[in-house]
């Protein structure tokens, strides 16, 4: 008779085991597996677990008619990381884990919160704790970078869990502190410069694929959103692929790498200041003509620090690119850095037209289109 029990082999168990074994053996080899990274292997895994639940199903009625003497089979051991929880044989939250993992990996964007609001509407009409083990389990997952779609599904578990509510999450959890500091670290992502934050979100989604040449050059602005926002950065890229990155940086020319970091975002694109909050009204009682004649003199001061600055904003460096335009193509950025490294590529030109063509320029030297002739893009003059 041929061994068939290929199955109890897979999940490391003798070909007596019952169904209680199979379980909390197939509990504890999920949680040692990333289904995103070997989803071939999650598929073998789980097919394997169907059929030792088939095959102890077909032998239960052999076994209790006492035709094999087997010796009873010793559990695998299913760790929790809470303390004081008590360990369940159920493993319905870690198919479903499992089983959202596989669909995330083909799924869009937004269908991300539908596939979430499915797999929890089904855990709540089964085991009575499975709603809350898959909660720990999903936030696992997105901590240690485990589930494809981190950023999307963190915001719809953060809505149907209600993880954004004041006194939700326990301030003694590890998984609440960490989630803690994802929705702070969002509050700051949401407070830079819409454009900026298109033109990083475009790299973040392109590095997903790998690292190129145009995303290794741009690494100086990712790796100053690792220092400020680490938690929310791991939602689109695994720290392994944000290291690969710095290595490919880092492995650049020392003059593309130097080049590059004078080209990056300014530090108030990454660091913009915050109000320190208004003060109470009741502190600065004026009259109104107070301070209407306090707003003109603002006014004035306003027009005289821009006319000043206008005036010598070539030694404030050049402006930043407006991302909002469409880019230029490479052969439009040849012929505009031809037309600039003119002598007086700006005579008779407004000023308005001069600030325009110089954004253009600095979006073309960004984009890896060639280098601006002419210093467009050269270091502030002192």
């Amino acid at each position: 008779m041929v061994d068939d029990t290929w199955h109890m082999d897979a999940l490391g168990l003798p070909a007596h085991a019952d169904i209680l074994a199979v379980r909390r053996a197939y509990a504890a080899r999920l949680r040692g597996m990333d289904a995103e990274m070997d989803p071939a292997g999650f598929q073998r895994l789980r097919h394997a677990y169907e059929a030792a639940l088939a095959w102890c199903e077909a032998h239960a009625a052999d076994t209790d008619a006492g035709d094999i003497a087997t010796p009873p089979t010793p559990a695998a051991p299913v760790a929790d990381e809470s303390p004081g929880v008590e360990v369940t044989t159920d493993t319905s939250a870690a198919d479903a884990l499992g089983k959202l993992s596989l669909a995330l990996a083909g799924a869009s964007t937004e269908t991300v919160p539908t596939l979430l609001d499915g797999v929890v509407a089904s855990l709540r009409h089964g085991y009575i704790d499975a709603p809350g083990q898959f909660e720990d389990l999903l936030i696992d997952a997105l901590q240690a970078c485990a589930i494809p779609r981190r950023h999307a599904l963190f915001d719809a578990a953060t809505h149907a869990f209600h993880w954004h509510e004041v006194g939700r999450l326990r301030a003694s959890d590890p998984r609440a502190t960490w989630i803690a500091r994802v929705l702070s670290q969002a509050e700051d992502w949401l407070s830079l410069d819409a454009g900026w934050r298109s033109t990083w979100l475009a790299l973040l989604e392109r590095a997903q694929g790998g690292v190129d040449d145009y995303t290794a050059r741009r690494w100086p602005d990712i790796g100053r959103l690792r220092e400020r926002i680490p938690d929310w950065l791991t939602l689109h890229l695994t720290p392994a692929q944000l290291r690969t990155w710095q290595d490919a940086f880092e492995r650049l020319p020392r003059s593309t790498r130097e080049e590059y970091l004078q080209r990056a975002a300014p530090d108030a694109a990454i660091y913009p200041r915050r109000s320190a909050g208004t003060r109470r009204r009741d502190r600065f009682r004026l009259p109104p003509l107070a301070w209407a004649i306090t707003w003109f003199a603002l006014m004035l001061f306003y027009l005289i620090a821009n006319g000043i600055f206008t005036a010598n904003k070539n030694h404030q460096g050049e402006p930043l690119p407006d991302f909002s335009d469409k880019p230029l193509t490479p052969r439009e950025c040849m012929a505009l850095y031809a037309r600039l490294d003119a002598p007086d590529a700006f005579a008779g030109m407004p000023a308005n037209d001069v600030v325009q063509a110089k954004r253009r320029a600095q979006r073309c030297a960004l984009d890896g289109h060639w280098r601006a002739p002419g210093g467009i893009n050269g270091a502030p003059r002192p």
